[in-house]
């Protein structure tokens, strides 16, 4: 009895690793490092002044919808909110805004960590199949893909050049793909293996740059 519970456990435990890595692993998927302040064309004086003073924060018209986020969205560039506690004073000030082209897909998601190559293709050879079938893509990617937008039909959400693997951006961008088309795409140095469907046009999001700041009061 002992022996079958710390099988159970060690079961779960390993899929619970598992199930962690394939998250972290499609989160930087788009969530590159980069220089947030960059896009909005400021002087290389200008961002260390403003850093010198407090934070850069960008917000992005469809991402952020927190009441805070929707009111400097609204606000003119010079204009600011203040926040007050009992130690603190919190500034955020709206520095620059700029629409920035976005993009927006579903992709389902292989981790060749996780299984050997033969594996590999024949699961995604068997998923193209069913594609060529008319089965929606959607309820594939429910079923078969290794990464937490599995829940939302492998919906991408939108997102930006900057932010996003540059191999995966530029094999899904590229301007020879056309409305709906079904293709893969691999990173090998990652062992990243994905079955992508192109869903939408480019579009361009408003994003405004905040610098915050916070006084001790």
């Amino acid at each position: 009895m002992k022996n079958l519970y710390l099988n159970r456990v060690f079961l779960l435990l390993s899929v619970y690793f598992v199930t962690l890595h394939c998250l972290k692993a499609q989160y930087k998927l788009f969530h590159q490092s980069y220089d947030k302040s960059a896009q909005f064309n400021l002087s290389e004086n200008e961002v260390k002044d403003y850093r010198e003073e407090g934070k850069l924060v960008v917000f992005n018209e469809e991402k952020h919808r927190s009441s805070l986020a929707v009111s400097l969205l609204e606000m003119k560039i010079g204009k600011d909110i203040k926040e007050k506690d009992a130690t603190r004073i919190r500034t955020y000030e709206v520095i620059s805004s700029k629409k920035i082209n976005h993009h927006r897909l579903r992709y389902i998601f292989f981790d060749a960590n996780k299984l050997s190559k033969k594996k590999l293709r024949k699961k995604m050879d068997y998923i193209k199949k069913l594609l060529e079938d008319n089965t929606s893509f959607e309820s594939l990617a429910h079923q078969y893909s290794m990464d937490r937008n599995a829940h939302r039909g492998g919906d991408s959400g939108w997102f930006k050049k900057t932010e996003t693997h540059p191999v995966f951006y530029e094999a899904v961008t590229d301007e020879n793909r056309y409305a709906n088309e079904i293709f893969e795409v691999s990173i090998p140095e990652n062992n990243w293996y994905y079955i992508v469907k192109k869903t939408f046009s480019p579009r361009p999001i408003r994003e405004i740059l905040v610098l915050k700041k916070v006084e001790t009061r």
